[in-house]
């Protein structure tokens, strides 16, 4: 469970620091 949340965390984060990396 833990993993799982972790997991999409990482992915959701990455996502938001993907488009920051456009944003500039």
């Amino acid at each position: 469970m833990i993993y799982y949340i972790l997991k999409n965390y990482m992915l959701f984060y990455t996502s938001l620091e993907l488009s920051t990396w456009r944003a500039v």
